[in-house]
């Protein structure tokens, strides 16, 4: 993941990981660099969303990522590091 990656149950880099979660859609969310090369999730559209620190972020509007921060597809929680 140099650039960014897609993530989703049946699209991406990750999909071994997450093709068997059926909460997470078929192409769920896009980590992606801005122009200041922070980290950003982009939520691709998704049935059931994906939370920042518990809030349902907005469909195509790329959100940074702050270490520290809960990232969830769903009910599938990550901390970032």
């Amino acid at each position: 993941m140099i650039d960014g990656a897609i993530v989703g149950r049946r699209t991406g880099a990750y999909v071994d990981l997450f093709g068997s979660q059926p909460y997470v859609s078929g192409t769920h969310a896009r980590f992606q660099r801005n122009e200041t090369g922070q980290w950003e999730v982009v939520d691709l559209g998704s049935t059931n969303g994906t939370f920042l620190n518990r809030k349902r972020i907005e469909s195509h509007q790329p959100v940074v990522l702050q270490v520290g921060d809960t990232l969830a597809f769903y009910d599938l929680s990550f901390v970032i590091e």
